[in-house]
């Protein structure tokens, strides 16, 4: 078991299209407008995390709090530009905080053959330090599961992911429904001289779900994609 502490100070400078775009952006679908009066931003960062890397049960949790002087980010403000919505570029203070936790439990150990079931889970929440108002476009609360059988030959996977509704949203900004995903894998390894050759079948979405990226510029025109199903071969030597 570990325990580990990081504390950090990070500065960045304002890129040139956050201080000097003006006019529409074609793959965001947004009017940009920078601000050449940004100033540098700065962070102070608090990381906390638990940690454990041998035994039957394994894994790491991790908790966070950043504190932004002049936060840069991009506003929706309501307004409309050349049939586009306009985005501005503007700083203030903010204060993200959250968590990452995972974990895998060996269900079964015998010769090459195990069982693992995994387990995770991640939230993040950013708000405006002065109006505490939400920072926009930020991932909901997610947390997930998912077995594994791994062999010398054999491997078999499935996993499946909830995102939750994120509605606590900014200003103009849409809420986003929740979703889950199904995928699922099974893959095959056999040896030729001294080549390794892998074969999986990938499945994608299985259920094909109607899902949305709350952090997508698009998302409300273009969502996640749909069932995908795949047959990837790979080399190694």
């Amino acid at each position: 078991m570990g325990f580990y502490l990081s504390l950090g100070r990070n500065a960045k400078f304002p890129s040139a299209e956050q201080l000097f775009s003006d006019g529409p952006h074609v793959a965001t679908r947004q009017f940009e407008v920078g601000d050449p009066a940004l100033k540098t931003e700065s962070s102070l960062n608090l990381d906390v995390a638990v940690q454990a890397i041998q035994g039957p049960v394994t894994g790491s949790a991790t908790f966070f709090v950043n504190s932004f002087n002049d936060f840069i980010y991009q506003n929706l403000t309501g307004e409309e530009e050349d049939g586009l919505p306009v985005a501005a570029w503007t700083q203030e203070d903010a204060r993200f905080s959250g968590f990452e936790i995972e974990a895998d439990i060996e269900l079964f150990h015998s010769g090459t053959s195990h069982i693992i079931l995994r387990g995770w889970t991640d939230y993040v929440r950013a708000e405006l330090t002065r109006t505490e108002e939400p920072v926009p476009r930020m991932p909901p609360l997610r947390f997930g599961g998912g077995v594994r059988y791994d062999e010398s030959r054999w491997r078999v996977r499935v996993d499946v992911l909830r995102a939750t509704e994120q509605d606590r949203i900014s200003e103009n900004e849409t809420p986003t429904p929740g979703y889950t995903m199904l995928d699922a894998s099974v893959g095959y390894r056999f040896f030729t001289g001294g080549l390794v050759h892998d074969v999986s079948l990938v499945g994608t979405n299985l259920t094909d779900e109607l899902a949305r990226n709350s952090i997508s510029f698009i998302k409300d025109q273009a969502p996640l994609p749909g069932r995908d199903l795949r047959v990837v071969y790979r080399l190694s030597f």
